[in-house]
């Protein structure tokens, strides 16, 4: 068995990320040259992706509660916003898809990433101790004020929930 399929994916899938964010536009760089013989198809192209976003959060969710773990919850957000500013091109792409996915093959996978990254989140920030909807819904919070953190205006939809659920926290803990 030789390694060069494995390599020529890798080396394909690096390209479309890199087009991706040269061209900040949001739309999925499939014209590429290899894309279409090395991915069975845009689906394929897809979960890759995603994969490849969940590394990217995954590692950085580690290395920022480890810089920062008396402030669990802050290292999160930042965490989500060092992956999505070192891969914005990516970021936009699936979101783009998110918004409007091709098939439904393509929202399952959206879907199911999301949750998952979340319930991550909710559970590296503390709030959370398993991957399960809860954490998921907690974690959605944590991305939604990552997200708009650039713009406190929209915050006030967010810190509600956040601020009871720090509240329950407090008491249980109490």
């Amino acid at each position: 068995m030789t390694h060069a399929p494995t390599y020529r994916r890798a080396a394909v899938l690096q390209a479309v990320i890199k087009e991706a964010q040269a061209r900040q536009d949001g739309h999925l760089p499939c014209e590429l040259p290899g894309v279409s013989i090395t991915f069975h198809d845009t689906e394929d192209l897809i979960g890759a992706l995603l994969l490849r976003w969940h590394t990217r959060l995954a590692t950085a969710l580690e290395r920022s509660v480890a810089d920062e773990p008396l402030d669990r919850e802050a290292a999160v957000v930042r965490a989500w916003r060092t992956a999505r500013d070192e891969t914005a091109g990516l970021r936009l792409v699936l979101d783009r898809l998110a918004a409007n996915p091709p098939n439904d093959a393509v929202e399952r996978a959206l879907c199911t990433t999301a949750r998952n990254d979340w319930a991550y989140m909710a559970v590296a920030a503390g709030l959370a101790s398993t991957l399960d909807a809860t954490a998921a819904r907690v974690g959605r919070q944590l991305e939604l004020k990552a997200r708009n953190g650039d713009h406190p205006e929209l915050l006030a939809a967010v810190s509600a929930p956040e601020s009871l659920l720090m509240r329950l926290r407090d008491v249980l803990t109490a």
